[in-house]
Order: structure tokens, then C-alpha cells, then sequence
């Protein structure tokens, strides 16, 4: 599979609806384990998962599943501080859970 096939879906659904912001946040959480992967395989010319996962921990790149873990960490960290009643029902609720 072409790796710009899935930018190209994303853009071609969300086209004009979404703004730039949006379009990109998606492309950035959608498409970027295969850009990266595909990057990482030319860069190294390699087409082994093992030595593209052993450049990227070299290199200090996250995989995006550990990007969006910390970034979820962190939003439910600052709502947690957040005065609001509503919010902070949320957030007991959730941690029942």
C-alpha cells in the first residue's frame, strides 16, 4: 500500500469541511506510524520492523501510541486541577471506572 494513500483518504474526506488545524491533527495521529515506518525504512534501508524500532529508540522518536498515552495522561492531569463542578464529577466518575 502507497504510503500517502492514507493522507490522501483524510484529505479527500475532510477536504474543505475541516480546517487546516483539524486536518492535520489527523493526518499527524492516522497516518504517522506508517509515515514514520516508511521514513525510517528508506533512511536505513531496511525493511525489517526490528531495526526500524531499534533506529527509532535510538533516535528518541515516540511511536504514536506513546505520544497520544502521554498526551491523554496530561490533558486528564490538567482537568483533574479544573474548577469547574461539571468537570470535576468527570473526572471522579472516570476514575471509578
Amino acid at each position: 500500500m502507497n504510503r500517502n494513500v492514507s493522507v490522501q483518504v483524510i484529505v479527500g474526506k475532510v477536504g474543505r469541511i475541516a480546517s487546516e488545524e483539524v486536518t492535520l491533527q489527523l493526518i499527524n495521529f492516522k497516518c504517522m506510524p506508517i509515515l514514520l515506518y516508511g521514513l525510517f525504512m528508506k533512511l536505513f534501508n531496511s525493511s525489517g520492523m526490528e531495526i526500524v524500532a531499534c533506529c527509532q529508540d535510538y533516535f528518541s522518536f515516540e511511536v504514536p501510541s506513546v505520544t497520544l498515552a502521554r498526551r491523554t495522561d496530561k490533558f486528564l492531569d490538567r482537568l483533574k486541577l479544573n474548577e469547574n463542578s461539571v468537570i470535576k464529577m468527570f473526572c471522579i466518575c472516570n476514575t471509578a471506572n
